[in-house]
C-alpha cells in the first residue's frame, strides 16, 4: 500500500523457495521471484530483485524488515534521486541511517552473484559509491522489526500515536 500511495509502479518481492504465497495476499502490481540461495545472505536477495523487474533508472532497495516507513519518505527520497541519478540515496532519522535507499541502475548491476562478507554497506564503501544522505522526519526508516518482541514494541508506539 505504501508503494502505491507513492506512486511506484513496478516492485518485486524476492522470496525463498518454498515460501507459501498462498497464505499471502499479493498485488498483481508486485512481481515475485524467487532468492535460490537467500542463506547467502540480504545481498542475495538484492541481487535476484534487481534481475527480477525490469531495468530502471534506479532500484528502492526496502528490506522487509522496515515495514512502516512512511509514503511521503518514499516520494521525498525519489524525488532526490531524480534530482541526483547518479548517487546513492539514503534516508536518515537524527543521525542514524535507514531504509529503505535508493540505487543507481550503473551500481546495481555491479552487486556480485552468491555471497558478498560484509554486505551491502561493505561493498558500497569497497565501490566507493557516491551517497547522498538525506534528513527524514520519519522514524520508521529506523524501526527494524525482526523478533515478536520488536512488533510488540511497535504494535505499543502505534497505540500510543493513535491515542
Amino acid at each position: 500500500n505504501t508503494l502505491k500511495q507513492a506512486r511506484v509502479q513496478h516492485s518485486v518481492c524476492v522470496i525463498a523457495p518454498g515460501f507459501d504465497v498462498k497464505a499471502y495476499t499479493f498485488d498483481s502490481s508486485i512481481s515475485r521471484c524467487i532468492n535460490p540461495k537467500p542463506v547467502h545472505g540480504p545481498i542475495s536477495s538484492i541481487y535476484h530483485g534487481i534481475r527480477g523487474i525490469d531495468r530502471a533508472s534506479g532500484y528502492l532497495i526496502w528490506p522487509v524488515d522496515h515495514p512502516v516507513v512512511e509514503h511521503s519518505t518514499i516520494t521525498y527520497l525519489i524525488t532526490e534521486f531524480l534530482n541526483n541519478p547518479d548517487s546513492v540515496i539514503k534516508p536518515q532519522f537524527r543521525g542514524r541511517s535507514g531504509h529503505p535507499i535508493i540505487i543507481p541502475a550503473e551500481l546495481a548491476w555491479e552487486i556480485p552473484y552468491g555471497e558478498y562478507e560484509g554486505g551491502l554497506r561493505k561493498l558500497m564503501r569497497d565501490g566507493e559509491w557516491h551517497n547522498i544522505f538525506i534528513d527524514i522526519d520519519d522514524e520508521g526508516i529506523i524501526a527494524n522489526i525482526n523478533t515478536k518482541d520488536d512488533l510488540k514494541l511497535l504494535n505499543r508506539s502505534c497505540k500510543k500515536i493513535d491515542n
